[in-house]
């Protein structure tokens, strides 16, 4: 893998990762939108593709085929505990319902936005093959001193 990708894949990297970070913040219903369900409403998806110009921040290929909302950081809460119900199909379940904030008309969504990178699911697959690495060399790192 080139250096370039590796500094790609490095900053995408959670710093924090989901179990720190709701212990951190505190697992509250603001905690948990912006953690478990904003990658599930469509407007987090467009919204990222318009962003990133339609391209991968890990290989900087076009965004087509299967697709991850990724967490950059966890570090952050919803404005709402509101959520509301949207169809999201899966190729089993074509009816299937999931709970999301309102995340279209949310004056806050850029700054959710900010935490977020938009991935292919292969690419996604990489970014935690890269942290599991730099965990790696950081607690060798520690040990060793």
């Amino acid at each position: 893998m080139d250096g370039k990708r590796q500094d790609r894949l490095a900053k995408l990297v959670p710093k924090v990762g989901p179990e720190d970070a709701g212990k951190l913040l505190g697992e509250s219903g603001e905690w948990r939108n912006f953690a478990r369900r904003i990658q599930r409403h469509p407007a987090i998806l467009e919204e990222l593709k318009t962003r990133q110009a339609h391209r991968c921040p890990v290989c900087n290929c076009g965004l087509e085929g299967a697709l991850t909302i990724h967490h950059v950081s966890y570090i952050n809460r919803c404005v709402t505990t509101d959520t509301i119900e949207l169809t999201h199909a899966t190729a089993t379940r074509s009816e299937r319902t999931v709970k999301a904030p309102p995340c279209a008309k949310c004056p806050s969504m850029a700054r959710c936005l900010g935490f977020l990178a938009l991935v292919h699911n292969a690419c996604h697959v990489k970014i935690h093959a890269h942290e599991r690495v730099l965990k790696g060399v950081a607690t060798s790192s520690q040990g060793d001193a």
